[in-house]
Formats: C-alpha cells, sequence, structure tokens
C-alpha cells in the first residue's frame, strides 16, 4: 500500500552543507571589518589620486559584498535551489575584485610596495625603518646639532 503523504528519503546531513554559509559570513565580518577600518581615511585630502581611488573602491566593493552576502544568506535560509548556483558566481566575483584590488596595489606607483620599484639596475646598501628615525633626544644633544654629513655611517 502506499500513502499520499509520502516524502522521499533523506540523507543525514554530515555539516558540511553550513560551510558556504559560513565563509559567507566571515566574509561579510570581514567586508564590514574593512569599511569601518577605512572610516577615517575618507575625509583625508592630503592622499594621492591613486590611493583614495583604491580607498573609495574598498568602500564600494564592501558596500556590494554585504549586500550580495545578505541576499545569499536569505537563499540559503529559505533552503533555496539558486542558492549553490549564486554563491559560486558570488565567490568567483570576490576572487576576481581581489586579484583586482591586488594588481592595482601592485602596479600603482603611490603605493610603498609596488611593481615598479622593485626592479633595480644596481643594487642598494639595505637600509631599515629606524635608521631613517630622527637622533635628537635630550641626551644626545651633539647628534643634534651635528650635519648629517658628519654622522657616523650607518652599519
Amino acid at each position: 500500500m502506499t500513502s499520499i503523504n509520502q516524502e522521499p528519503a533523506r540523507r543525514p546531513d554530515s555539516g558540511l552543507s553550513y560551510v558556504p554559509v559560513a565563509w559567507l559570513c566571515i566574509t561579510m565580518a570581514l567586508s564590514a571589518y574593512g569599511l569601518v577600518s577605512s572610516w577615517r581615511v575618507i575625509g583625508g585630502h592630503d592622499l594621492p589620486d591613486s590611493v583614495a581611488y583604491f580607498v573609495y573602491s574598498g568602500l564600494a566593493g564592501g558596500i556590494v559584498t554585504i549586500l550580495w552576502g545578505l541576499y545569499l544568506l536569505g537563499l540559503a535560509f529559505n533552503r533555496s535551489a539558486r542558492f549553490p548556483r549564486h554563491f559560486i558566481i558570488w565567490q568567483v566575483a570576490t576572487i576576481v575584485w581581489l586579484a583586482a584590488r591586488l594588481a592595482y596595489v601592485l602596479l600603482a606607483p603611490d603605493f610603498g610596495f609596488s611593481a615598479r620599484s622593485m626592479p633595480s639596475r644596481k643594487p642598494k646598501a639595505r637600509r631599515f625603518w629606524f635608521r631613517s628615525l630622527p637622533l635628537c633626544s635630550a641626551s644626545s644633544s651633539a647628534l643634534c646639532s651635528a650635519p648629517a654629513s658628519d654622522l657616523p655611517p650607518a652599519r
């Protein structure tokens, strides 16, 4: 005999179905952190144009990531059959966006580490950031009054 309200047998859930949703939540949280972190830079008028474009595009990308992520969370919690396909599209778009930002940082000359600053024709002496700090203090007034050419060379 058959019953009218029979449901097909379902496999037990192994727990891996929550991984895409967890990854989505982590990515949205990191985007929100990026928005909060770069909020102070918005009013900076002394930034070079390429850095300002990078910051503003990061803000726009973070907003899009959060809004698109909320849409995907709605699909996931409603157990929509469209979620896997939309999640893959979102993930590919996120990877392409991050690769484009990385390429921009490497190619823009206004960033400290750029691809243009990497090749050099002659080797340079190693310079550390603390050697560029001023040597003046209350206890070393002789170093402060000496011209830079009279200072001992850095090792």
